[in-house]
């Protein structure tokens, strides 16, 4: 984006402020082959999905004892 910039248009002020450079955004912003650049991302949204929830009744590994992980292992449900 900074080579579709004029940095010549770009002129600080007695006050630090840097002006010129808001109404070369705007441009861009509006023109045709260069507003894709300034597109806001789509906020994704799922359907029939909780993240972090689960139907799954197993015990969590993380909860059980040493013989429920061996029993686990070994293919026996808790």
């Amino acid at each position: 984006m900074r080579a579709l910039i004029d940095a010549d248009k770009a002129v600080l002020d007695e006050n630090g402020r840097l002006n010129g450079i808001d109404e070369q955004l705007e441009a861009l912003k509006n023109g045709e082959d260069t507003k894709y650049l300034f597109k806001e991302k789509e906020k994704t949204t799922f359907r029939g999905v909780s993240i972090g929830k689960s139907d799954n009744s197993e015990k969590n590994v993380e909860d059980m004892s040493y013989d429920e992980i061996c029993a686990y292992l070994d293919g026996g449900k808790l």
